[in-house]
């Protein structure tokens, strides 16, 4: 396990806590979805007033972690520091060729900072000496980049509504849970939404349409939440007057001319990826290499139909012939979850194993049916980091008709069996184990997506490479994978190179053999959050090039890649280092 140091340490941890206070004070939303209930009778404020002090408190906590980093000085040196750590160019981030707050670009927003003005971590003469806390710093200065982001470059509360449906339906949501505060709560929040929405009405300046649909989209599925949560009595009153402000408030965005871009621009794009990803990527290389690594695995997709097949015919149709054969081993839909429990049970047997990945996750799970929406399969949902006794969730979608289910979609059993490897082991089910016991409180609250992503896709790939798993399933995953790259290029083409929807629809129907449906969906998604779709992508080539470069055994690197958390990807490889030169 990873040496805890010494006053840095505390002082890290000082701030940590400061931006606890600061999700108490300003984002309570936020701070009931960390696991802290203290604030669980409170919703967020928008106003004008509101937002500018949020944004000196960000400031304030900047200051205090450069102070507290820039006290740790080289004369200390920890017996397992390591060189300084290498920097975005020295840890490509891209994906190679085997291998989800939007903010508008520069159209829509005077000259974005560049990185040194929206710092993703303390620069070089502010560098801790212990990778430990180099890999606390790091989380903390990208998660108050990310704040920082979102308050003055994006400025998402004046551009994108779907940012108040997020804080309506957390804040009723994430009261909705056996163990929640008592229904007092629940009712002054509900209380609070009006308010919201109104804040909502008159900051909203420059939406974008695909913005603006996004969030219409949304608000059936909110209003049911609102409903379902004034089933009580100390709530129903405050839920109808919140339905009924809702309803008023979509009236009027559907109403409202959409004025914004939505295209973030290569700068805008690779501003993004700093801010939510914390890593420096050029989009050109991206570019290039996905658009290899979707080649590549095309062509596996095909051998892998063609075997299942049986026929001599290759190309595209024998994927799409496989794909369809697929479809007639659903179960009915009242037996799914239960298919999905075994599952699970043999994908956690079959993968334990091979004995390369540490002991399955000791740590609860439970498997819950939600309604299919967007084409998805499963996902899991951790339990809170500052309240971590309850149970991992696996929900699992279930179609309202499993004979009209899209390809690989909700209900299909051999996508679901790939998903099991991504979402619970060896994915994210462990991975979460092994944050929820971290020794340092930074690393059990605050994770980086790309390694939470990379983590997941490196492990399920790994797996499958090894052969675990029966040919259907292993077809399902090759195609799963083209998806992901291509949702990377989706992502660049839309953002930086100006492609339409068609062209983007047609690359993901042509060489990722994603059904229409869920294409339009894709990129009605990829519209909408620069950057994030290209998130699997750079976070499986991370870990494969590390792993490439790894002088000791799977099961070591796998346990060190564990233990590290999930920090930002630059503050990683001085982790395994630190581990290697202990011997592995």
């Amino acid at each position: 396990m990873e040496r805890r140091a010494g006053p840095l340490a505390d002082r890290l941890d000082a701030v940590l806590e400061g931006l606890l206070e600061h999700y108490r004070v300003h984002a309570p939303v936020r701070a009931t979805e960390l696991g802290d209930t203290s604030a669980d009778h409170a919703i967020d404020d928008w106003g004008p007033e509101a937002v500018a002090t949020r944004l000196r408190d960000v400031e304030r906590l900047d200051r205090q972690l450069s102070d507290a980093v820039g006290a740790d000085t080289a004369t200390h040196q920890d017996p397992d520091s390591v060189p300084t750590h290498p920097g975005p160019e020295s840890v490509p981030t891209h994906p190679g060729p085997e291998s989800v707050p939007t903010h508008p670009g520069p159209e829509s927003v005077p000259t974005h900072p560049g990185p040194e003005s929206v710092p993703t971590h303390p620069g070089p003469e502010s560098v801790p000496t212990h990778p430990g806390d180099r890999a606390d710093a790091a989380l903390l200065a990208d998660e108050l980049a990310g704040l920082r982001h979102e308050l003055a470059v994006a400025q998402l509360h004046l551009r994108d509504p779907r940012l108040y449906l997020d804080v309506v339906a957390g804040a009723v949501g994430g009261l909705q849970r056996p163990d929640a505060t008592p229904g007092h709560a629940l009712a002054a929040r509900l209380d609070g939404i009006p308010r919201l929405l109104a804040q909502a009405r008159t900051n909203l300046e420059a939406v974008s349409e695909p913005h603006r649909d996004a969030a219409l989209a949304r608000v059936d599925r909110v209003t049911r939440l609102i409903e379902k949560a004034g089933a009580g009595p100390s709530a129903a009153e405050a839920a109808d007057r919140a339905a009924r402000a809702l309803h008023a408030w979509a009236g009027w965005l559907e109403q409202t001319p959409a004025t914004g871009p939505w295209r973030a621009g290569e700068d805008g794009w690779q501003c993004a990826a700093r801010a939510a990803l914390g890593v420096e990527v050029d989009a050109h290389d991206l570019s290039e290499h996905a658009d290899a690594a979707l080649s590549a695995a095309g062509a596996d997709a095909e051998r892998r139909a063609t075997d299942l097949d049986g026929s001599a015919r290759a190309g595209r149709g024998v994927v799409d012939r496989a794909l369809a054969a697929l479809t007639h081993d659903r179960p009915p839909r009242d037996e799914l979850l239960g298919v999905a429990a075994n599952l699970v049970s043999e994908v956690v047997e079959e993968v334990a194993e091979g004995g390369t990945f540490p002991p399955p996750a000791a740590h609860p799970l439970r498997i819950e049916a939600v309604a299919a929406t967007g084409g998805g399969l499963a996902r899991l949902r951790p339990p809170p980091p500052l309240d971590p006794t309850h149970a991992s969730i696996l929900e699992v979608a279930v179609p309202d008709d499993p004979e009209a289910g899209t390809v690989l979609g909700a209900g299909d059993v051999h996508a679901l069996r790939a998903a099991a490897l991504h979402e619970v082991y060896p994915g994210h089910h462990l991975h979460v184990a092994y944050l929820r016991a971290h020794e340092r409180r930074v690393r059990r609250v605050l994770r980086n997506p790309v390694l939470v992503e990379g983590w997941a896709l490196y492990a399920e790939r790994t797996i499958v490479r090894r052969g675990v798993g029966n040919p259907k399933m292993r077809l399902a995953r090759e195609v799963m994978d083209c998806w992901g790259i291509a949702e990377a290029l989706v992502d660049l083409g839309l953002h930086t190179r100006g492609w339409d929807a068609d062209r983007a629809e047609r690359l993901l129907v042509e060489r990722a053999h994603v059904d229409p449906p869920r294409a339009r969906a894709t990129v009605r998604r990829a519209r909408l959050d620069p950057a994030r779709r290209s998130v699997y992508a750079i976070g499986g080539r991370l870990l494969g090039e590390l792993r490439a470069t790894w002088p000791y055994s799977d099961t070591a690197f796998h346990t060190a890649v564990l233990e590290a958390g999930a920090p930002p990807p630059r503050a990683l490889p001085p982790l395994l280092q630190q581990v290697a030169r202990r011997g592995g």
